[in-house]
C-alpha cells in the first residue's frame, strides 16, 4: 500500500481553509458584508381583556319569594280609645244666648292613641289639650295649657253616653281652699255636643257653671 505524500494534503486543505476564513469575515463585526435582514412580521396588536362571562341563571342561587306579612293591627283600636271620639271635628262653640264662644278643632294624633284639642276664643284667648285613654289606670286623661298661663289636669271616664272629666287644683285666689273641676261633654242626636264645665269650692257639694258651650260643626 502507498504511503500518502504530506504536501498534497497539505495542498487540498488550503482551499478549504481559505472558504472558512471567507466565511468567517461575512458575519456581523468582522468588518465584512452582512446578510440581508429577513423581513419581520408586523406586531401583533395585543386584544384588550374580555370580562367574565356572568354567571348563568342556572348557577346563581335561588331566591324564595318572601311570604307576605300579615297586617299589623293598630296599638290603640281597642274599644276604650274610641269612646271620645264624637268629639272630633271642627266645631263652632256657643253659649246659651247664642253668642260665639270660640272655635275648636278636635284631631286624631299619635297614630289614633291620643286627642289633641286646639281651642281658639274671643278676645285671642287660646289653649289646647292633650287627651288619652291610660290602659294601665282605666281613665282617660286630658291636660288643658292656655294662653293665660293655666294649667288643669283631669281625668274620668264615660258613663253612659258622656264623658266625664274631673281635677283638683289649690284656688287661685282664696288660701287653704280646693277648687273641683269637673266637664261634662254629651253628644246629641242631631250631632251637636254639649260641654258643660263646673266647679266646686266646698268638694262637690255645690257646683256652679264655669261654662257651658254648644258644639255644632263648621260646613
Amino acid at each position: 500500500m502507498k504511503a500518502a505524500n504530506p504536501h498534497s494534503t497539505k495542498r487540498r486543505a488550503r482551499p478549504l481553509m481559505a472558504a472558512s476564513l471567507a466565511a468567517l469575515l461575512s458575519w456581523p463585526g468582522s468588518g465584512g458584508a452582512q446578510p440581508p435582514a429577513s423581513p419581520s412580521a408586523p406586531p401583533v396588536a395585543s386584544s384588550p381583556a374580555s370580562p367574565p362571562p356572568p354567571p348563568s341563571p342556572a348557577s346563581a342561587p335561588a331566591t324564595p319569594p318572601a311570604a307576605p306579612s300579615a297586617p299589623r293591627p293598630a296599638a290603640c283600636d281597642a274599644p276604650p280609645y274610641r269612646q271620645f271620639d264624637f268629639w272630633l271635628g271642627e266645631w263652632e262653640v256657643t253659649t246659651p244666648d247664642g253668642k260665639v264662644a270660640g272655635r275648636n278643632t278636635i284631631t286624631r294624633i299619635a297614630g289614633g292613641c291620643a286627642l289633641h284639642e286646639n281651642w281658639v276664643g274671643r278676645g285671642g284667648f287660646t289653649g289646647q289639650s292633650l287627651n288619652a285613654w291610660n290602659k294601665h289606670t282605666l281613665r282617660w286623661q286630658q291636660t288643658w295649657l292656655d294662653s293665660s298661663g293655666g294649667r288643669l289636669d283631669l281625668s274620668g271616664q264615660r258613663v253612659g253616653e258622656a264623658m266625664v272629666l274631673e281635677g283638683r287644683e289649690p284656688h287661685p285666689s282664696k288660701a287653704g281652699v280646693t277648687l273641683l273641676h269637673r266637664i261634662t261633654w254629651t253628644p246629641s242626636p242631631d250631632g251637636s255636643v254639649r260641654q258643660h264645665w263646673q266647679s266646686s269650692e266646698d268638694e262637690g257639694r255645690q257646683w256652679a257653671t264655669a261654662f257651658d258651650g254648644r258644639y255644632v260643626r263648621k260646613p
